[in-house]
Parts: structure tokens; sequence; C-alpha cells
């Protein structure tokens, strides 16, 4: 594939990143670039199921995609857009606010908090790789975290 150069504007990097399969190659190309491996045995063994856009590892047989074990994982935000927010994020010179970012790339007030948070912790990590998760879980069946009881 030729070598494409990067966009300079918001409107450019949303032209770039509209293909979903452009957007996969990017992703899989800044986070493999010695060549795809898999993320349980870390085989170079892969298969592409391009109909699903997923990868299969030809030894363990676990499937994955690019958003697997990143920031973008557990995510139903279409990779185009968080390309479009991290490239908004990363080209400015100040912070961007959610408001601002929503505006931009077209999505809700909410969605583009939620993806400055994600964004904002990979860039203070130096990687997209997914944060550990913390915090209490609730617990399903304990009589205090149910709605309206009392202490």
């Amino acid at each position: 594939m030729k070598a494409k150069t990067f966009p300079r504007t918001l409107r450019q990097a949303v032209t770039y990143f509209r293909d979903p399969d452009e957007a996969r190659w990017l992703l899989a190309q800044l986070r493999w670039p010695e060549g795809i491996t898999c993320p349980s045995c870390g085989s170079f063994e892969i298969s592409d199921l391009t109909t699903r856009a997923v990868f299969c590892c030809r030894l363990c047989r676990r499937q994955f995609t690019v958003k697997s074990g990143t920031i973008f994982e557990d995510s139903p935000i279409g990779l185009h857009q968080w390309l479009c927010a991290v490239w908004a994020l990363s080209s400015r010179e100040h912070a961007a606010s959610s408001h601002e970012l929503a505006r931009r790339i077209h999505v809700t007030q909410k969605t583009a908090w939620f993806m400055l948070s994600r964004i904002r912790l990979a860039m203070q990590t130096k990687g997209f790789n997914a944060l550990p998760r913390s915090g209490r879980r609730r617990p399903r069946n304990n009589r205090l975290w149910r709605k309206g009881s009392s202490m």
C-alpha cells in the first residue's frame, strides 16, 4: 500500500479516517510495526477474517481485533471517531474541552467526555494499551447496594 501523508486539518482527518478498513489498517500498523501478533500467545501466525474485521491466531485459535487490549476496547464508538478524537487532541497546543470535541467530531458531549478521559490517560501512560481496571465492583446480591435501601 502506498504511504499517505497524514492530515493537517480536522476536515482532512475526518476524510482520512472515514474508511473503516483504512482506520483498522492504520491502527494495526501503529500497534504492530513488526507484524501482527496474537495478544494471548505472541504468535505471528495470524489469519485475517476481513468480513468481520477480526484476526485469528492459528496456534491458540483466539480471535481478536485491533481494538483488543487498547483504550478503544469495549467501546461502541467507531474507530474512525476515536482516531479523529486522538488526532484533534494531539494536534492542539492547548487542551480541548469535551464540548468542543463533541461539536468537531459530531458526537454527544457525554461521548466526547468519555473519549477525552481515555485518551488523556493513554497519553499519561504513553501508549494505547488498555489501562488496568480499578475501583470497587458492585456486588450483585448485596442489600446495601440496592436502590432505596437504608443502612
